[in-house]
This record gives C-alpha cells, sequence and structure tokens, in this order.
C-alpha cells in the first residue's frame, strides 16, 4: 500500500477518518487475490474505480440523510465491504451492518477488522451472512451496489425497513420511472437521484433514494423464486 496517498486527494471528505480508509484500502490491496475481490483490470485501480467513487457515494448519502452514531445502516450484498465499509471509516460512524450470504470476501474483512480491536468489542461494525430474504431486523437505512438488478433489490430489501426509513443504491444507470408499479408494490417512492465521479477517467455513477412509505405484506419478504422469476422475465423483455 502506498501510505499517506489519500492525503493527497485534494477532494477527500472532511467527514472522513483518512487513516481508517488508509488502513482498508491496505486490507483491499493486500487481501484481493486471496479474496477475488476485483477482476484482473481492475486490481491496479483500486484506489480511483472502487474505493474513491464508494467515499464519494458514502458522503452524499450522508449529507442527504444526516447519517448519525445512532442511525442503522445495512449495506446489502457489501463483499468486501464497499461501498458499506466507508460508513466505519466516518468520525462518527453509525451502527453498521455489513451483509453478504457469501463469505469467501467478507469473512476476510470480518477476520481482518476484528483483529483491530480490543477483544471486548465490535468494532462498531456488524457482519452477517444470511441471506437477505431470510434476514430480520430494522434498518433506518440500507445500502447497496453491486447486488441484484433494479428494481429487483427493493423486493429483497422491503421486509427490512418501515416507513420513513431510505433506501439509498448505486447505479451504473437506472430509470426508476419505467418500474414505479414495482417501486410502490414494495412500499417505496423514488425521492431523489444524484451523479457522482470519482476521476475523470472513470464513469459517471448514479445515486437513487427511495423512501419508504408504507408497510407491505404485513412486512412478511418476497419469496426468493419469485424474484428470480421476476428478474428472468425483465431479461426476456
Amino acid at each position: 500500500m502506498s501510505e499517506g496517498v489519500l492525503r493527497g486527494w485534494k477532494d477527500v471528505p472532511e467527514e472522513f477518518r483518512i487513516e481508517e480508509m488508509e488502513r482498508y484500502l491496505g486490507f483491499l490491496e493486500e487481501s484481493n487475490e486471496k479474496g477475488g475481490f476485483f477482476s484482473s483490470g481492475d486490481a491496479d485501480r483500486i484506489l480511483e474505480r472502487h474505493l474513491k467513487e464508494c467515499a464519494l457515494f458514502v458522503d452524499r448519502v450522508v449529507e442527504y440523510a444526516s447519517v448519525s452514531r445512532e442511525t442503522t445502516v445495512l449495506d446489502a450484498g457489501t463483499g468486501p465491504g464497499l461501498p458499506g465499509y466507508l460508513f466505519y471509516c466516518l468520525r462518527n460512524p453509525p451502527r453498521l451492518t455489513l451483509n453478504d450470504s457469501s463469505r469467501r470476501r467478507l469473512s476476510l474483512l470480518e477476520e481482518w477488522h476484528g483483529s483491530r480491536i480490543a477483544p471486548s468489542g465490535d468494532g462498531g461494525v456488524r457482519f452477517s451472512y444470511a441471506r437477505l430474504e431470510e434476514m430480520k431486523g430494522q434498518f433506518d437505512l440500507i445500502t447497496s451496489r453491486a447486488l441484484i438488478p433494479f428494481p429487483s433489490v427493493l423486493r429483497l430489501i422491503a421486509h427490512l425497513q418501515k416507513p420513513g426509513n431510505l433506501y439509498v443504491g448505486f447505479f451504473a444507470s437506472i430509470q426508476p420511472e419505467k418500474f414505479e408499479e414495482v417501486i410502490r408494490d414494495c412500499g417505496y417512492s423514488h425521492e431523489s437521484a444524484q451523479e457522482v465521479q470519482a476521476t475523470a477517467n472513470e464513469p459517471v455513477r448514479q445515486i437513487h433514494y427511495f423512501r419508504k412509505k408504507r408497510t407491505v405484506r404485513q412486512g412478511k419478504p418476497f419469496a426468493w423464486k419469485f424474484i428470480r422469476n421476476e428478474m428472468s422475465q425483465w431479461q426476456k423483455s
């Protein structure tokens, strides 16, 4: 790892603890081969393509949602912790849960994170390996970056939020207006959208904010079989 590399990033959001971000960057670089985090083409661009981009995402979300230490945050399908672990790197990190049903990548982060904190504490992060449709709990804020396609992602997380809560997705490009019926069926409304670009050489990505308006299906999750079949139908159309 190039220690101090983030200190030269003039646009690093002031809400972050730079030393934590640099440690995390080191973990991503050193564990990439073992965990298969990134493609061979991205292995030399972890800072620009992944960490900076996710830091900008978290910065926008924190500003929009007024995230505090009491906010419960779930990063769904987090992989090696992107973008979710960047919430831990904030000066005032929320109550964070990182979820991925595949242990291969997330377990490496859990082991690394646990090795850096006192044995009696959780380091401010909870790690979950449950399938989202089987997961229980309620979260003020849910985020995702590389989960399943939109709008199916709303089916997966709808039972984990109550009215007033916020889901924020990080996408290459989506058109929510084409899926208004599904969005409503999941109990959400599309509230806002933003664009971010980590560097001039990286693509522009979209942040979309969805507010939970009502409880659907008495708070019961959608079945994975239903979600999978629906995705298949959309792919064919």
